[in-house]
């Protein structure tokens, strides 16, 4: 995002996830609208935390993925 990892922007969230790793495409598949089976974590987070969630969720929202044809 703007040449900055997610991971960066928001690292108390990912210290929390349950799957570091995830691939925004693999994100979005698992569907990142807050709520969706995307947002696992470790343990339960404080309301502080949630407004970063949300915040997160925004931005991967305006993301738009485009299929590779020369992959396939």
């Amino acid at each position: 995002m703007g040449g900055v990892p997610l991971r960066d922007r928001f690292p108390r969230l990912f210290s929390l996830a349950e799957d570091r790793w995830a691939t925004v495409v693999e994100m979005e598949g698992r569907g990142w609208t807050v709520g969706g089976g995307v947002w696992v974590w470790r343990r339960r987070l404080f309301a502080w935390k949630e407004e970063s969630v949300v915040e997160c969720a925004a931005i991967l929202h305006n993301i738009v993925l485009q299929d590779n044809i020369s992959d396939r």
